[in-house]
């Protein structure tokens, strides 16, 4: 290799397993090395040696100096590239002496994207660019940084308080009642039937009984959580410790919440749970749970809506509602067994037939009129929290940093509403937070009616 003269063409980049050179021009690879097969000189650091040969002279240090600013990342089908911020508003994907994209940011992050293992792959024009998830969402917050930063100074603090608390009310609303409204999403195919199917009602049944356990996990982790959550970030906008009977009282409203409707969550899971299911492993039954957990939650969200799904039921049920042993014990012949199995199957569905419908009754009744009002009180919470938050930022000494802590937070709030929670469902916050509130107004002839009939 030591008589080439065009090394500054060539690109090096590593993986898990091994060293690859890598020829832009001819867009293809040259070699592949072991790491055990290459390494930097000690003598000479611009110096890096090959099994078989060297890269040597400029070539190394004008390489390293190209990727101490830009990223280089993959594409989809393996080629290293070059990732750019060149201006708060542009991005460009390159290779040496040639761009392959240059647009927006905002087109960049509003461009079509899925998840394969823990990357993003940005679907830009022909390009797949493959980028790490935690990589995608911190360029993405620093792009919103940059955008509003230069402007900062000239914005009021109020403004940034304002944005602050919105985007902290959406997170609370979302992380309070986020799996209750994608349950409400998933049953949106079925809440209207009136008759469904064996394999339906356990199919149904299974993912209800566990999306409702979890809502009311979560509810009781939130309230535990979420005003420590609070009172931190206020910290460190410079609000005093001395003020903590803010969150202390946030908290204690969090649970009476909790409290108030865990008597209904529990009803509703000892109805699913008395209904018969198939016997198999949980580790299984989790891992497909959660696949139709995301795949079922998109479906109202997209606009797509399916009917039906196709969980297989993994968990175990209860006993039969006949006592077989005894019954077995006077009837002796087939006949009588296979009219007793007849039996047994139809007091089966019968009972999982009464459980699931009372089940999707409840829910319907809750979503009508115990939800929407839980709904109106967080808010009524959160908004009392904010303001009185908001008078101690108020009676700090206003900073420029103070100020830029403030859109730090308000920001990075914003990225954790607005971005997927899988990439390859595209499941948004944001869309789910604007389910929960966007509820169609009670008309008063209806309210009327519920008490003049």
């Amino acid at each position: 290799m030591g008589g080439q003269k065009n090394f500054e063409e060539l690109l090096l980049f590593s993986d898990e397993c091994s060293w690859c050179m890598y020829d832009p021009k001819k867009d293809r690879m040259i070699r592949e090395y072991d790491h055990d097969e290459i390494h930097r000189s000690n003598e000479d650091p611009r110096i890096i040696v090959l099994k078989d040969g060297l890269l040597f002279s400029e070539t190394s240090v004008e390489f390293l100096g190209k990727i101490s600013t830009p990223m280089l990342l993959m594409t989809y089908s393996g080629f290293p590239v070059f990732f750019e911020r060149l201006e708060i508003r542009t991005v460009r994907i390159s290779i040496p002496r040639k761009v392959l994209w240059e647009g927006t940011t905002k087109a960049f992050y509003d461009a079509r994207t899925r998840q394969v293992e823990g990357d993003v792959v940005v679907d830009i024009g022909a390009i797949g660019i493959r980028m790490p998830i935690d990589m995608y969402k911190a360029t993405y917050t620093q792009s919103l940084l940059d955008l509003k930063a230069p402007s900062l100074s000239s914005v009021p603090i109020t403004v940034l308080m304002t944005s602050r608390a919105r985007n902290l009310s959406d997170m609370l609303i979302y992380e309070f009642f986020g799996q209750w409204q994608i349950l409400l999403d998933y049953m949106s195919s079925f809440m209207d039937e009136e008759k469904f199917s064996k394999d339906e009602m356990t199919n149904y049944g299974l993912f209800m009984y566990h999306a409702i356990y979890q809502q009311r996990k979560r509810m009781e982790e939130v309230s535990s959580k979420f005003p420590y959550f609070m009172s931190t970030l206020a910290n460190k906008v410079g609000v005093s410790t001395e003020v903590e009977h803010i969150y202390q009282k946030q908290q204690r409203q969090l649970f009476q919440l909790s409290a108030q409707l865990k008597s209904q969550f529990v009803e509703l899971e000892n109805l699913l749970s008395q209904m018969t299911y198939v016997h198999a492993k949980n580790d299984e039954y989790k891992k497909r749970m959660d696949q139709a957990y995301k795949e079922n939650s998109q479906r109202k969200i997209g606009g797509a809506l399916i009917a039906g799904i196709g969980v297989t039921v993994l968990t175990g049920g209860l006993g039969l509602i006949l006592p077989a042993k005894v019954i077995f014990s006077g009837w002796s012949d087939a006949k009588q067994r296979e009219e007793l199995t007849k039996i047994q199957v139809e007091q089966e569905f019968n009972k999982n037939d009464f459980l699931f419908k009372k089940a999707v009754d409840l829910i319907r009744h809750m979503n009508a009129f115990t939800i929407d009002h839980h709904v109106d009180l967080l808010n009524q919470f959160t908004f009392e929290s904010l303001q009185l938050e908001a008078r101690e930022i108020m009676r700090l000494e206003p900073s420029y940093r103070q100020k830029e802590r403030l859109l730090e937070q308000s920001v990075h709030l914003y990225a954790k509403n607005t971005l997927p929670i899988d990439f390859s469902q595209g499941v948004v916050p944001q869309k789910i937070i604007t389910s929960i509130l966007d509820k169609p107004m009670v008309k008063d002839e209806e309210i009327e009616s519920l008490f003049l009939k």
